[in-house]
């Protein structure tokens, strides 16, 4: 029975088969790709609950969403400037101007502009790829000074640095194993590692440093493209719905003029019998007087024969 090789997208961290894309944030596994993305990251972050594990990206690629239309005033950011604290994009200092606002005092300002001309404020930017720009650490209320700040406020910038202070090249190996000497490298050099072989993401070791920026592009133009059809989704419902709402109108309007008539037809047919029996009373009333005057008239004619024949 053959088993299915799976991987996770180096970009969003999304376990799938082995392909040449990710099916989730469509980023694509080839080395150029990676090569572009670690080109463009950088501490920035920008909030999206459609692709919540995408990398940072470098201030370039930000102003590059800016001019995009993807981060807006109201997109909630963090980066060094804030401290990695999330706020929203208008609050930002090195990328509230290029919004139109001031990060200090809300004023209205051009994206050129190098200061308020409000407040004052200086419209820095920050271009450090590197530097998360967090703050020193200070020990809270609870906890001992010196041993919160022990080893942690200078970093060594070498091994032989870390070394001298007393630390360790490797806690599965003594640093005696990892100096042996070997055939092309003197005593006390470290051997650099083997590239590792680049693949068309079929394993999961040739991914787990790299992270694109062009895939984080495509899911925030993605995100944009799921919102405009929304948008026209419900412009669309709302015209039909307001269209139907019209057609019941009419139809009501047109039942109630085809009620009035029925009524008024009704009351129409409801007089002409009224008038009829009218008629038909009177002549009953006239019949009785010519009944009389004919039956009257042969009386007469007898009385004149009586009267002639008298005389």
């Amino acid at each position: 029975m053959s088993r299915t090789k799976l991987l996770i997208c180096p970009y969003c961290g999304e376990t799938q088969s082995e392909s040449e894309r990710c099916t989730s944030c469509g980023g694509l596994f080839e080395p150029l790709s990676r090569q572009a993305t670690h080109n463009a990251m950088g501490p920035w972050y920008i909030r999206d609950v459609g692709q919540p594990f995408r990398p940072g990206c470098s201030h370039d690629t930000l102003m590059m969403l800016v001019d995009r239309g993807v981060v807006t005033r109201t997109t909630v950011v963090r980066g060094p400037t804030t401290r990695q604290f999330w706020t929203v994009a208008r609050r930002v200092p090195g990328l509230a101007h290029r919004l139109g606002y001031c990060h200090a005092c809300d004023a209205r300002v051009d994206a050129g502009d190098e200061s308020c001309h409000a407040c004052g404020a200086a419209f820095s930017v920050y271009f450090d790829r590197n530097d998360l720009g967090l703050p020193e650490i200070r020990p809270l209320p609870w906890e001992d000074a010196s041993a919160a700040g022990a080893g942690r406020q200078h970093h060594p910038a070498s091994t032989n640095e870390w070394m001298s202070m007393g630390g360790r090249l490797s806690s599965f190996a003594t640093d005696e194993q990892l100096f042996s000497q070997s055939a092309g490298h003197s005593a006390g050099t470290i051997a650099a590692p083997a590239p590792m072989p680049v693949t068309n993401g079929s394993a999961l070791e040739t991914h787990d440093d790299r992270m694109p920026t062009q895939a984080t592009i495509n899911a925030l133009q993605r995100t944009v493209q799921r919102q405009e059809r929304l948008v026209r989704r419900l412009g669309i419902v709302a015209a039909v719905a307001i269209g139907i709402g019209i057609i019941m109108l009419i139809m009501i309007l047109m039942r109630g003029g085809a009620e009035s008539a029925a009524n008024s037809a009704r009351e129409h047919l409801s007089e002409k019998p009224g008038t009829a029996a009218d008629t038909a009373d009177t002549d009953d009333v006239a019949e009785p007087a010519r009944t009389s005057a004919s039956s009257g008239a042969p009386a007469a004619s007898s009385t004149s024969s009586s009267a002639t024949e008298h005389a």
